[in-house]
């Protein structure tokens, strides 16, 4: 059973590497090497990536941090 969901896992992860919308498509391919675009590009992409987890990671320890509060007050 493992090895179904390690092979289902593996799949999806290697058809999400090839997805790419048209716009950036287009503009990574058309983007000279001296030119800024290809760096911008790769600035918004890893924006993107890494925000949605910078949040989770400030809201999970605001909550880890309150539960800790709450634990120290419900014990004294």
């Amino acid at each position: 059973m493992k090895k179904i969901i390690s092979f289902i896992l593996l799949f999806f992860s290697i058809w999400a590497v090839f997805s790419q919308c048209p716009m950036c498509k287009m503009t990574a391919q058309s983007a000279q090497r001296d030119s800024g675009k290809g760096l911008t590009l790769n600035d918004g992409i890893a924006y993107l990536f890494f925000i949605p987890y910078l949040a989770i990671l400030i809201v999970g320890i605001l909550w880890y941090r309150r539960s800790k509060k709450l634990a120290r007050e419900q014990s004294h």
